[in-house]
């Protein structure tokens, strides 16, 4: 016996067997890398397509058929089996396989689209004495032990999160799903097939909101020393000035930018957000104020949304770069000397010199791509190859 099959007398020379009997034609090459049973089975399924095994037909024995194709017992039973589970055969009187209807008991693998097959597994469902509680319960803990396919960022605000997708779509060429703690926490569903991405001063705080059987990841963020070298080396007291979407990336450069400010520069923050009303998606800079632009952290959230995803997009082309709309905005930024943009702002705000303000650190960027690109999705793409200088 070779591979759980029956060697054939004639030695391995003879690659094909034939079976001529109740108007079969089956040939099974065992030096074919398509397993013997898989070979069978579709090759009965054909026969029966195609009108050679007309309904109501006896298959031969299972004894038969394995003595006749030089089969071992196990496989012919197992395809004739599974043939009978999905239709294509029926049990006669006296235990004899025959054609059966398949279109009557069509295969799970013949549906249409997803709703498709739920409606199908309900019915199933119902046929066999489950109620819809019983499915959605059993469903839900089998999708939870199901392995990782796909990316999403848990962030403490919802403009950070937009700004963080950006970057991982800059770096892998698409954009991971998003939400709140908020929302994690009042539906843990949403974490189903997911490796959960979060910065790294959040992961604490979010740890107890995180399904047990999934992973997470921090991301940490870029250091800051080529900005204050920026600033230390102007040569006359000037105005700094820092553009971003988000709030909490605002607090965030103030805090890390303040030692290389000191008494000598001014320093002033902009929020970029849509216009008031403007449901063109113009953008509009606003002065931001800590006291009187507070984050909020505890909204339930999730994303993909369209607020920035569609008006600003990073790009690493330079085409796409010049494409881009550009915001002029020499009101209100011509009084300053030096600008540092987030990734999102830096593609649209013009000003004599800018500094694009990378969140995320290179290291985080690569584990996040290795994590993806292990994960069953296709068109994803790698980090290696693309430029992380000024587009």
């Amino acid at each position: 016996m070779v591979g759980g099959e029956v060697a054939s007398p004639e030695g391995p020379e003879v690659r094909f067997r034939r079976n001529h009997a109740n108007g079969m034609q089956i040939h099974i090459d065992k030096q074919s890398e398509v397993p013997a049973r898989d070979q069978l089975r579709q090759q009965i399924i054909f026969l029966i397509g195609t009108g050679q095994l007309p309904l109501g037909t006896a298959l031969p024995s299972v004894r038969e058929l394995a003595r006749r194709l030089k089969l071992h017992y196990n496989t012919v039973s197992h395809v004739y089996s599974q043939l009978a589970r999905e239709g294509w055969l029926a049990k006669k009187r006296g235990a004899r396989l025959v054609v059966g209807r398949p279109a009557r008991n069509p295969r799970i693998e013949d549906f249409a689209d997803l709703d498709d097959l739920i409606d199908r597994a309900i019915r199933l469902a119902r046929s066999h004495g489950y109620s819809l509680q019983q499915l959605t319960t059993r469903v839900r803990a089998r999708l939870l032990t199901e392995p990782s396919d796909h990316l999403l960022l848990v962030a403490p605000e919802k403009d950070l999160a937009e700004l963080i997708r950006a970057e991982i779509a800059e770096a892998m060429g698409h954009k991971p799903d998003a939400c709140s703690a908020s929302m994690l926490q009042e539906h843990p569903s949403v974490a189903i097939g997911a490796v959960l991405v979060t910065p790294s001063y959040f992961a604490t705080k979010l740890e107890p909101a995180v399904p047990a059987d999934r992973t997470l990841v921090p991301i940490s963020y870029s250091l800051a020393d080529e900005h204050l070298a920026a600033i230390r080396d102007l040569p006359n007291a000037s105005v700094v000035g820092v553009v971003s979407v988000s709030a909490l990336f605002l607090e965030t450069a103030n805090g890390l930018l303040a030692p290389a400010l000191g008494r000598r520069h001014s320093f002033r923050e902009f929020l970029l957000q849509n216009a008031t009303g403007d449901r063109s998606g113009q953008l509009a800079l606003a002065d931001y104020i800590p006291n009187e632009h507070p984050p909020d952290l505890s909204d339930t959230w999730r994303l993909p949304d369209t607020r920035f995803s569609e008006t600003v997009s990073v790009s690493s082309s330079r085409e796409a770069a010049v494409a881009a709309p550009k915001l002029s905005l020499s009101a209100d930024l011509q009084g300053l000397d030096l600008v540092f943009c987030d990734s999102l702002a830096y593609s649209v705000v013009k000003h004599r010199r800018t500094i694009q303000y990378r969140l995320i650190s290179e290291e985080s960027l690569a584990e996040i791509d290795n994590i993806a690109k292990a994960m069953p999705r296709p068109g994803a793409s790698g980090i290696a190859g693309r430029s992380r200088g000024a587009q």
